[in-house]
């Protein structure tokens, strides 16, 4: 989600990036995650961009180690500006479930490469010298069909400010992030079998999910350097400032590093 209203290539017409990151689930699941990931972002014209990315995603558990492809994802941006100073950037897109949602047999959402669910995804973002902040939604649209908790997730708001800086030749920058689920995310039912007395067509499978609506605040920080006229290097840390107890979509990170290469052209 944090992709929605980012800043897009403004000295190349388009980009090609091999990524790798490093996360954590931190306790309980204690579960390390590796992610291999390719994204290209397009100049369209007319200020008109696409980027689009698709990962390859490794989930490494005390007992269960699991590993597939991820989900697609592909959001279309238009920038507008609306003076010598401020530049607007509206962003729409989805998340495609390209991956596997019972990796490791009957294993929770934490285990799997997929989220399993189609989402739609809109941004708005607004640009004033170093200064930027967005404001995106992701709204999923279908329920997942890991056998284990068949999660279908909550509309997230995000809300995001971000602050430029040079530091020699290397392009910094600082931001914050709130993330807040707009409700409770929803799960199978395990007593319902037996609360339905049998007849499976009569009740609903599905209840809430207790402290799902939970919100998130994150600091990140990203540098970047061009090492030749169309190699750019980057890297990006992020940490959470707030506990989250809830980690049934198992999207829970206690931090994240990543790397990338990028060819610009």
């Amino acid at each position: 989600m944090c992709s929605i209203g980012g800043h897009t290539e403004e000295a190349h017409t388009g980009s090609v990036t091999i990524g790798y990151t490093l996360g954590s689930s931190g306790k309980p699941d204690n579960v390390t995650f590796h992610t291999v990931s390719a994204r290209g972002n397009f100049a369209l014209g007319r200020g008109f961009t696409v980027d689009v990315s698709i990962p390859y995603n490794f989930q490494n558990g005390e007992v269960i180690k699991t590993s597939g492809i991820g989900d697609l994802m592909a959001i279309f941006s238009k920038s507008f500006d609306v003076n010598k100073e401020v530049a607007l950037t509206v962003s729409l897109g989805a998340v495609v479930p390209t991956g596997e949602v019972d990796l490791g047999g009957y294993a929770p959402q934490i285990y799997q490469s997929s989220q399993g669910s189609f989402d739609v995804l809109g941004g708005i973002g607004l640009t004033y010298h170093s200064f930027d902040a967005s404001l995106g939604v992701q709204i999923p649209t279908t329920r997942s069909k890991n056998k284990f908790d068949e999660i279908k997730r909550a509309p997230d708001l995000m809300l995001r400010g971000g602050y430029s800086f040079a530091l020699g030749k290397v392009d910094l920058k600082a931001e914050a992030i709130l993330i807040k689920r707009l409700g409770l995310s929803t799960v199978y039912d395990r007593w319902w079998p037996l609360l339905s007395g049998g007849n499976l067509t009569t009740g609903s499978r599905y209840i809430d999910d207790p402290g799902s609506d939970q919100l998130q605040f994150n600091l990140g920080l990203s540098a970047s350097t061009m090492i030749s006229k169309q190699i750019r290097l980057s890297a990006y840390a992020a940490a959470p400032l707030l506990k989250r107890d809830n980690n049934t979509d198992g999207l829970k990170r206690s931090f994240t590093l990543s790397l990338g290469l990028g060819y610009m052209f």
